[in-house]
């Protein structure tokens, strides 16, 4: 990936609005695990030369931000500039690049933002919105620097940036649920188990993936759409307890049957065949998140002597 940004000097200074003050591309994305974090590497090519008495000779303050692109635009984490990842003007210092990295810091609300307005399209490249402000000193004085552009990431990309800093991928992250609940091994361990899952709603297969989703009960218990399936496997629990549990894992185990796996009986297409239930992605990416809270209270069970 590669975006670039037009710096320009703020258009209401006199003799500098409009102007240019050069480029930004930021090269790519990388995850920093340390800092729990994902990096841009940017890359400054100023337009000035030393000898023009506008050119800039240090930054008094550069800041960047990230926003979405969907009416009303919403800020998606924050964007850190050290002093150190501030791109020097030429000439440039000792021990400097023009080469420097910003940490773009997402929390989970940041991530299940982005992840919502991707939905409406879940195969496509996420879209972001970068903005740079900043004020820059020159020989003639202290004048403002601004400029945006778009920055594109492709869907495999941002599982696996998200992957390595450490969040788990919607619908994993579920507002509900305790750090301590996302912290649990069983619960990282659904997360793993339904990751095929999630890579199919990713392409858009929403029959597909509710069909991982049956595979994953049956890996646990055969026949996970019958009551008593779930009642022979946790006999130790009390009746009302093992009953009520059961009622419910063998309802989700019979949905993911019916819908995802199963064609109609009785309605044909134009060619002859029997047709798929109707699925839309939104009910898919709900039931792929409670197969995945199941999938994790049975590890829990299995695990812990009920």
């Amino acid at each position: 990936m590669s975006s670039q940004l037009q710096l320009y000097w703020r258009r209401n200074q006199t003799g500098f609005g409009g102007a240019s003050v050069g480029r930004l591309i930021v090269h790519d994305i990388e995850a920093d695990g340390d800092h729990h974090a994902l990096s841009l590497k940017v890359e400054f090519l100023p337009d000035a030369s030393a000898s023009d008495p506008r050119a800039p000779t240090y930054w008094v303050r550069l800041e960047a931000a990230m926003r979405t692109q969907v009416a009303p635009a919403q800020a998606v984490g924050s964007v850190r500039i050290d002093h150190d990842s501030q791109p020097p003007f030429p000439p440039t210092p000792p021990n400097r690049t023009t080469n420097v990295t910003w940490l773009w810091q997402l929390l989970p609300g940041d991530v299940e933002l982005i992840e919502r307005i991707h939905s409406s399209q879940p195969a496509a490249p996420f879209y972001v919105d970068l903005f740079v402000d900043g004020i820059a000193q020159t020989a003639d004085g202290v004048f403002g620097v601004e400029g945006h552009t778009s920055v594109k990431i492709e869907l495999s990309q941002w599982r696996r940036l998200l992957e390595q800093v450490g969040y788990s991928i919607a619908p994993s992250g579920l507002a509900a649920l305790s750090a301590v609940a996302l912290a649990d091994n069983n619960w990282r361990e659904a997360v793993k188990r339904l990751e095929p899952a999630r890579d199919a709603l990713g392409r858009g297969e929403t029959h597909a993936a509710l069909e991982i989703c049956l595979s994953q009960l049956e890996a646990l218990e055969t026949a996970p759409y019958r009551i008593e399936t779930w009642k022979k496997r946790f006999t130790a629990m009390p009746d009302q307890k093992r009953d009520s549990f059961a009622a419910w894992a063998a309802g989700l185990g019979l949905y993911l049957n019916r819908v995802g796996h199963h064609r109609s009986r009785d309605e044909r297409d134009q060619e002859g065949d029997l047709t798929s239930m109707p699925l839309d992605h939104w009910e898919a990416e709900l039931t792929v998140a409670s197969t995945q809270i199941l999938v994790a209270y049975l590890l829990r069970l299995t695990a812990v002597p009920s």
